[in-house]
């Protein structure tokens, strides 16, 4: 498994778009539904904390949806949830949430064409390009990594050296979110 197939877990105090959900085995008319995990068609991750609280995520595309799971276990079917919504009255976020994971749960079978947002793709590089420099990576080997071995081979000996300085900055703005800087994301 590669940096861009990776499971990543969100701490819930500091990552807004992690919806809570209060799992039971008995559903309660009007507050709970009913919720089977080998009903989604998507890939499902479960971290379990030492606490006992179940971290799950469901990935379909590029669409991601991360629940923290507390009361009954969510692994143990059937179960019945209810999400908490406790930043009232600012949830846009957790709204945006429920509507992705109602779109994993209901499988419409579309794939999602969503394409990377330019200042998304440049994290997401930033944190393999770290990844692969911690590793002892060359920037050659770490443009791979992120650009493919065609496009690296057929440019990385440009005269004007744009990918080599990609790669570079990558690297860089890697450390600064190690250093840091990843704090700014989550607010």
């Amino acid at each position: 498994m590669d940096a861009q197939q990776a499971d990543v877990f969100w701490c819930s105090d500091t990552y807004r778009r992690v919806l809570t959900a209060i799992v039971t085995r008995d559903p309660q008319e009007g507050l709970t539904s009913e919720f089977l995990l080998t009903e989604f068609e998507s890939d499902v991750a479960v971290l379990i904390e030492p606490c006992g609280v179940e971290q799950v995520l469901l990935r379909r595309d590029t669409r991601i949806v991360q629940l923290r799971c507390v009361g009954d276990s969510i692994i143990v079917e059937p179960s019945a949830i209810g999400p908490v919504i406790n930043e009232f009255p600012q949830i846009q976020n957790k709204a945006q949430v429920l509507q992705r994971l109602t779109e994993l749960y209901q499988g419409d079978g579309k794939p999602d064409n969503t394409a990377w947002a330019p200042a998304a793709l440049r994290l997401r590089d930033a944190l393999i390009a770290f990844d692969g420099r911690a590793l002892g990576m060359t920037y050659r080997e770490i443009a791979m990594l992120i650009f493919g071995e065609e496009r690296v081979h057929r440019d990385w000996s440009d005269i004007d050296r744009i990918l080599k300085n990609r790669t570079i900055r990558a690297v860089k703005r890697g450390r600064r979110f190690v250093d840091g800087d990843y704090v700014k994301l989550l607010s």
